[in-house]
């Protein structure tokens, strides 16, 4: 008479799935990690990028882009130029085409420097589909600012931790929720925020 008995999983092959499932999710954990990273990594260039184009601009015209008094003459903009007094005036997000903050974008475009239609004063765009500004002296912060929108909050806090003091609301990195036009930062709660780089 033939009796069958049920034979369940050996230790051995117990252990080897719990290591296969190991393995798995430290692939999956390590994945996310450098995804993370590489987003770190496009904020910090992009910000990077615009302040060697900024002072590349300054070296070549002794001036700063949209600052740049004499733009009309040798740039060849018919009267888009700057006031000269070394300051990017105008918020780092103005619609407004006669803020400074606005024509840098222009005068970059116009001297080379950066690609596009040499007649538009559209800001470029960041990584994550926001705008890319730069405004002097906001935020508490001293200097040429450079500001981006619509980065994921979990990329600014990330920033902040690998590259200033891990504070959102001081430092020389800061993000906040919405600019208000103050200098006030607002404390991080939206998954979409502005982050900013002092020099």
């Amino acid at each position: 008479m033939h009796s069958e008995t049920n034979k369940g999983f050996t230790l051995i092959e117990i252990s080897l799935v719990l290591v296969i499932i190991g393995l798995l999710l430290g692939g999956v954990l390590k994945g996310s990690e450098m995804i993370e990273n590489a987003k770190i990594n496009r904020v910090m260039s992009d910000q990077e990028e615009v302040r060697v184009i900024m002072y590349a601009f300054q070296d070549r015209h002794n001036a700063l882009p949209g600052d740049f008094e004499n733009a009309d003459e040798v740039l060849n903009l018919n009267g888009v130029n700057g006031n000269g007094d070394s300051i990017i005036e105008g918020a780092w997000n103005s619609t407004n085409n006669a803020d400074e903050s606005r024509k840098m974008w222009l005068h970059m475009r116009a001297s080379g420097f950066i690609s596009g239609n040499t007649t538009t004063y559209t800001q470029p765009q960041n990584s994550f589909d926001g705008i890319i500004g730069v405004e002097t002296d906001t935020f508490g912060m001293q200097g040429h600012i450079i500001c981006m929108s619509n980065v994921p909050r979990d990329v600014a806090i990330g920033i902040d931790s690998k590259h200033d003091n891990g504070r959102t609301q001081d430092g020389r990195i800061r993000s906040g929720n919405t600019d208000t036009g103050s200098n006030a930062i607002p404390a991080l709660t939206n998954e979409r925020v502005f982050i900013c780089f002092a020099e």
